[in-house]
């Protein structure tokens, strides 16, 4: 697994890999304005299997342009998330950076699929996750766990963009503590990746704090 961090916001973008196969699965590819994201498929691999979205925000889909412009492949997000790529007023990018930032894409949405697909025999599971915004999803391969800006450790939770949830942004974290074990690498949306008991430990320790 490869990742890259896209100035100005340093939104990270994953490449996963498998040995003895062409083609790579892209987390995020934001880097709207440069050619990152379609060099580094350059130097990993021949081919862009897939693209899966951990949400709308356009610091997270801006280099969708980019891979589309040379590759065919399938994007998978969720219903909320398909609606903004394609909508700079829900993706916030007219409002943030001053230019709209919109591609015509048609995704799969996972709540059309039960939320699970198969890539290079690989399971991917998709974790309908709203609160930080409603289309956010986090995305479980193997061991690891992508969790777009849902889940980042040492950082507050971001809930300040129309359609961020406190409550629901809390149900999503303690869904992801119930579900996952404290092992499980977590590699989120912005920052360094840490493993979920970190994340656990700062959340019991910050409630103690605050009763």
């Amino acid at each position: 697994m490869t990742s890259i961090a896209h100035p100005p916001f340093a939104t990270n973008t994953y490449f996963v890999t498998m040995e003895e196969r062409p083609g790579c699965l892209i987390i995020d590819p934001g880097g709207w304005g440069t050619a990152a994201v379609k060099e580094t498929v350059l130097g990993l691999a021949k081919d862009v299997d897939l693209v899966v979205l951990t949400h709308e925000h356009f610091d997270h889909i801006g280099g969708l342009f980019q891979l589309l412009d040379r590759w065919a492949f399938q994007v998978v997000c969720s219903r909320e998330c398909a609606a903004g790529i394609a909508d700079p007023t829900r993706n916030f990018s007219r409002y943030l950076v001053n230019r709209d930032v919109a591609c015509e894409v048609s995704p799969v949405c996972c709540e059309d699929m039960n939320s699970a697909l198969t890539w290079n025999g690989a399971e991917i599971r998709i974790i309908r996750t709203p609160g930080h915004s409603p289309g956010s999803v986090c995305i479980s391969i193997d061991d690891m766990l992508f969790s777009g800006d849902t889940l980042m450790w040492g950082r507050k939770r971001s809930i300040i963009l129309p359609g961020g949830n406190k409550l629901e942004l809390e149900q999503s974290v303690d869904l992801l503590f119930r579900n996952f074990s404290p092992t499980t690498q977590v590699y989120p949306g912005h920052g360094e990746p840490f493993l979920l008991g970190q994340a656990m430990e700062s959340e019991t320790r910050d409630r103690r704090v605050n009763v």
